[in-house]
This record gives C-alpha cells, structure tokens and sequence, in this order.
C-alpha cells in the first residue's frame, strides 16, 4: 500500500514521512522517532514514547517523617531517626540531616542508597563551591542547585527518588525553608513536612503556625505534631533527631523520644 511505497522512497533526513493532514513526524528508523500505528493511517494521532524508550519515576517511599518550622530570626527541623526496609527495622538512631555548611542543612528521606548518595553528592559540591570562591553558598542558592541537580537526574535513565527539606541562614536573607519532593518541584514555605506524617500533622501546623513563633512555641508545636503521629499513625517511630539553625550555627537539641500512646 501507500506506506510502503513511502518507505521505499524515503524523505527528509533519510526518514519517510506519513501523508499530509498527519502527524509529520519520521517513521521509526535506528535512533529515531516514531509514528503510531494511526496516525500512518490517517487517524492523526501521535504515539508518546513507550515505558521502554521513556523511564518513569516512581514515587518514593513515605514511611518517614521530616518537619520544619520558620521562626523569626531561626529553623526548627526534626526527623525520624528509624531506618527501615520493607516491614524491618533495621535501627532507631539513624541520622536523616546532612550538613551543608555551618548554617545549612539538607533533610533527606526516600530510598536507602538514593538519599545517601544524593545527599553526600550535594553535599561535596557544596563544599568544594566554598574551598573554590572562598564563601558558602546562600540557602536560597543551595536549593536551587539542589533542585537542578535533581530535576537532571529525574530526566536521566537514574532518578533519584528522594523527598527533601533544605533549611538554613543567611545573614543578608534571614532564615529560609525549602521544600522539594521526588519530582524537583521547589517551594520557599514557612513550615513543611514529609511523609504519611505530613497528612496527619499539616493542619496542626497550619493552625497554630503564627510567623513571630517564638522557639518555645516551635518547640511544642513540634511536641503537638509529634504526639499526634504517636496516637494516629500506624507505624512505630519512637524518637526523633530535633535541631536549631540561626545566625550561629546548626545546634542539637536532646532527640525526643516518646511512648506509644494505648488510645
């Protein structure tokens, strides 16, 4: 029929096209496009490229819990401090925060290998940015470098599939917290959180968020989220890694550990 005299003749760039009034796109040849089965009929309809051609995301893991809180002249972030694979605790005091700088910290929850990987790997171009111009980067910087890096690799055949809360200071900007998730998709928020946790928890904060909370106040908004994970949520994260970041510098606060609520 017609599409194989097309063939047979060839076209621009080496490639046969399909008839006017179709979608004017090469027909499969080695490393090309390719045009659907309908739209070489006449249908008009292009075909999007396949799972084997096209790699997908897939959504990462939200079993763990991250948080942080924007005060006036600070940040407070907190994380589960469990890691886990499948229904198996492996430990209870693994550290989820990756230091930047001395006033940034990345917040990195997914899977195993991809969130150590991807944190470390940041976190060494942080530092040779500083060791090369003679001055760390801003938070506001760190993040976008953070998200580019990340929006990269979800395009490549490797994505890493890690959700992240980048807090820090700045001494021009104040205190800034960045909210990015698996997709690259990036957001400045004054309080954020991930996992299962974050659906339990986001309204508590919405409700008694105010934007001059004191580190008092922070501190048992933090108290109200984390006991309603303890009474709501199914799975068991008995303590959390709780930390300051202000002009200082990044300070530990005591992990707070709590019992199982019976009701």
């Amino acid at each position: 029929g017609w599409l194989e005299r097309l063939r047979s003749r060839g076209g621009p760039a080496g490639g046969a096209l399909a008839r006017a009034g179709d979608c004017v796109i090469p027909l499969r040849r080695p490393g090309g496009l390719a045009v659907s089965r309908r739209a070489a009929e006449g249908e008009g309809s292009c075909r999007r490229p396949g799972p084997e051609e096209e790699p997908r995301a897939r959504k990462a893991p939200a079993m763990e819990y991250l948080i942080g809180i924007q005060g006036p002249d600070y940040i407070l972030v907190a994380s589960d401090t469990v890691a886990a694979s499948s229904i198996v605790q492996m430990k209870r005091d693994h550290d989820k925060m990756f230091k930047m700088s001395e006033k940034i910290l990345l917040l990195c929850v997914g899977e195993a290998g991809d969130t150590v990987q991807f944190a470390e790997y940041i976190q060494k171009n942080v530092q040779l940015y500083k060791m090369r111009n003679g001055y760390e980067l801003s938070p506001t910087a760190a993040a976008n470098f953070t998200r580019r890096n990340l929006a990269d690799y979800l395009r490549s055949r490797t994505p890493y599939h890690v959700n992240l809360l980048l807090a820090g200071y700045d001494e021009h900007e104040g205190p800034a917290l960045y909210y990015m998730d698996y997709l690259a998709a990036l957001a400045k928020a004054p309080f954020a959180a991930h996992g299962y946790g974050a659906f339990l928890t986001l309204s508590i904060l919405d409700r008694y968020y105010k934007p001059s909370i004191t580190r008092e106040e922070a501190m048992e908004l933090l108290k109200k989220c984390l006991e309603e994970l303890q009474k709501r949520f199914i799975l068991n994260l008995p303590s959390f890694s709780v930390r300051f970041i202000d002009k200082d510098g990044i300070h530990e606060v005591d992990n707070i550990p709590f019992p199982k609520v019976s009701s």
